[in-house]
Order: structure tokens, then sequence, then C-alpha cells
């Protein structure tokens, strides 16, 4: 079970959550032990990438990463993370050629407001299984997070989470029926950022840097040839980096 809270306003706001865990008595258990699958490879606290959106209308851009499993069994839940601009997120076995899985997003749920990055899907699929989808010890894993890549998208996520209960399993055994709570899969919305305020000031041309504070630029509107370079110098207290909203695809660094 995994929640979210965001405050996007400047001052602390206190957050609650309850909710009701219900245990199964009376019965035969097996322990599942939870696998995490990050097309970044769990690269760091916060495993983003970004989908450049070069391609012509109606394409799409994939990330992989592969996973060699340690121990064999059958995966009897699991489901996906996406951000937004999200197709779906495959679960493949490279090994045995096929897609066990594959996670949907469903759009159109609440947006916080003021709106500060592209909204994601307001869920994505999951499935369940009693029988469970085998997987033999040794087998890779390919983890396959599908974007639409005719517009760029920022902090992109592909994760799944799957929950294997040990068992004896060898070569490639057939994938059963498998319960799955779609939600209603659509395509991703069109999506346009709204900047918080105009940009201010004069149009300079032959500034190649400026600072950046705390919720406030030095420049605000700077006008460069491409190929140039430019730079942000971040002078504030509050930790800060460089992100394209929309427009052309960039490489952006910063100091």
């Amino acid at each position: 079970m995994v929640y979210m809270l965001t405050n996007h306003r400047r001052s602390e706001l206190n957050g609650y959550v309850r909710y009701t865990v219900r245990y199964v008595t009376g019965e035969s258990l097996v322990p599942v032990t939870p696998v995490w699958l990050d097309v970044r490879n769990c690269a760091g606290p916060d495993p983003v990438f970004d989908v450049p959106g070069t391609g012509p209308p109606f394409s799409t851009f994939t990330k992989t990463a592969d996973f060699t499993m340690p121990r064999s069994g059958r995966i009897v839940a699991g489901g996906g993370h996406m951000h937004g601009g999200t197709i779906r997120l495959e679960l493949r076995n490279a090994t045995c050629a096929t897609t066990p899985f594959v996670s949907e997003p469903t759009w159109g749920g609440p947006q916080p407001k003021p709106l500060l990055h592209e909204p994601g899907p307001a869920k994505m699929s999951s499935f369940t299984s009693a029988e469970g989808i085998p997987v033999a010890a040794g087998q890779k894993l390919r983890l396959a997070a599908v974007y639409d890549n005719d517009v760029p998208h920022t902090r992109a996520m592909g994760i799944m989470i799957l929950y294997p209960a040990p068992g004896e399993v060898s070569g490639c055994s057939p994938v059963p029926a498998l319960t799955i709570d779609r939600g209603s899969p659509s395509l991703p919305p069109p999506f346009t950022m709204p900047l918080p305020r105009a940009p201010q000031g004069k149009v300079a041309k032959d500034t190649t840097s400026t600072w950046v504070g705390d919720y406030r630029y030095g420049t605000e509107r700077v006008s460069l040839k491409r190929g140039a370079t430019f730079t942000w110098r971040f002078v504030g207290g509050v930790r800060h980096d460089v992100t394209l909203v929309s427009g052309p695809v960039c490489t952006c660094h910063n100091n």
C-alpha cells in the first residue's frame, strides 16, 4: 500500500491517512516477498527520466530494464506506477519471449491546484492470480515503460511491484488467466502546462546566464540562438533544478 501526499502551498499543512487492514485466519498461507522493478534500476532516491518528444504523432518512446530472478516461484499479484504521458507498462519474460502482464493507465482523476507539473494517470491496472505467473530462477524479467513521444514528458517513471510466492518452477510454463483490475484504460490526454504568471521584463538577447533565488529569477525572459549555452546559478536556500515544461527537446545542465 503506497500513499503520496503533496503540499502545493508554501505554508506547512498536516495530513492524516486512515486505513483498515483485514487478516485472513484459519487458512494455510504462503508468505510472499514484494519485488520492486524499476526501469531506472533505482538510480537514486528519485528514479525519473525524460521522454524527448521528438517523434511524429502517435509515436512512442520505450525505456526498459532487465532483472534476473534469484529464485523460482509464482507471481500472485502485481501493479504498475507511471507518470504523465504514459501509454502502458509491460512485464515481459525475456527468457521465454512472453508478456505475462500489461499495466494500463486510467485518466481523468482529480488534479491538485496549483498545477506544478504534468499530472499522471488516476490509476494503473493491477492483477491477482491464485495460481500465479510462473517464473524460474535465472529467468530474465524485462520491464518496459511505453510513453507517448510526440511531445516531451519530464520526470517520467516506470515502476512495477510484484508479489512472488516461492515454489518449484522449471522451464517456460504457460501463464494462467489473471484477474485484472483494469479501470478505464485510454490514451493520455493532451496537456499544456500553464505558467503561474507571465514572465516579466524585457527580452535579454545577449545574456548567457542568470541567477535563481527562492521563487524568483534574475532574468525572466531570455532569447537564445540554436546551440547556445545558458547557465542558471542557484543562490536560494531551497533546492532547485532545471526542467523542460514544453517546447523542443533540450539538454539542460545546472550550476
